[in-house]
């Protein structure tokens, strides 16, 4: 579950397996604003945060804090030529519902984790954008992954403000490792997804109203991957053994949040735990541990 400590997230309304639902019931003020004209994203739609002042508090070993409002823009990180106009246009009304989750908003604004644009390093030399990749190009059908997914970087000696302290802490062996192993390059990733209704299937002969495990599974290996990679520049990394528990089904047609983080490193090993989690009420539903292995 998210940390009750954060003063964005927690007043979420229970969550709702249809992401209409969810919004429509949420009774939450938007800040929307279309953006300019001669942008190249004009489609894009853009979220302005209330106005408010820096704030910070302190709980336990990490210290939360949120910084002065800005605007965001969920499409300032897609170059024109991954996404159409057109793509843009007719995908701007989910992506604005997405934007306006608290989360997101949080996220948006946190002085601990830096937006980065879905990249992912493919051969020397080379990067690929979203809909190129394994997952987002395969599955980036209007009710598969719509749209791609807003990437965090988490800053090194800091973690984002929604992850939970106990599950954090919980997955290294003693204190001196989590402070050892929150201080490398980049600590930790999370990404925000929407899932749509074409991924479902029926594990009970019913409607396919929940995601095939295997989206969760590929997921989490690339979100993992790229926690990975940002710690070996100079050196290919490998899945060598990915163990994930399944605590609960994702339903279609919602929004979840992926973190990932460094637990250790040994050699050319890298340990890192990571989870699904609803980005709305903020339940774990999936669980993951992996290790990666770098060229000699």
């Amino acid at each position: 579950m998210f940390s009750h400590t954060s003063r964005t997230i927690r007043s979420v309304a229970p969550k709702a397996k249809r992401l209409s639902t969810a919004f429509e019931g949420s009774g939450q003020q938007r800040h929307l604003r279309s953006a300019t004209p001669d942008s190249q994203n004009a489609t894009a739609a853009e979220v302005e945060a209330p106005n408010a002042s820096p704030m910070s508090t302190a709980t336990g070993s990490k210290r939360h804090a949120i910084q002065s409002a800005e605007r965001f823009s969920y499409f300032d990180a897609v170059l024109p030529r991954s996404h159409t106009d057109e793509q843009l246009s007719r995908k701007a009304p989910l992506a604005r519902k997405v934007s306006d989750l608290p989360l997101v908003r949080e996220l948006a604004q946190s002085t601990f984790v830096i937006r980065e644009e879905f990249y992912w390093p493919l051969g020397k030399g080379r990067l690929v954008q979203a809909p190129e990749t394994f997952v987002y190009g395969g599955l980036s059908g209007d009710n598969d992954l719509p749209l791609p997914p807003l990437v965090y970087r988490w800053k090194s000696g800091h973690t984002p403000n929604h992850l939970d302290d106990e599950t954090y802490s919980d997955s290294f062996r003693d204190t001196s490792e989590q402070r050892k192993w929150a201080s490398v390059r980049v600590p930790g990733v999370t990404s925000i997804h929407y899932v749509g209704p074409n991924l479902g299937f029926s594990s009970t002969g019913s409607s396919a109203n929940e995601v095939h495990p295997g989206v969760s599974s590929a997921l989490l290996d690339e979100i993992t991957a790229r926690v990975s990679f940002a710690n070996t520049p100079d050196k290919p990394t490998f899945t060598a053994n990915f163990n994930l528990d399944y605590v609960k089904s994702i339903p279609v047609d919602s929004v979840i949040v992926l973190d990932a983080w460094i637990i250790r490193m040994e050699g050319r090993k890298t340990f890192i735990a990571s989870h699904v989690a609803d980005a709305l009420n903020g339940q774990v539903l999936v669980k993951a541990k992996s290790l990666f292995v770098s060229t000699p």
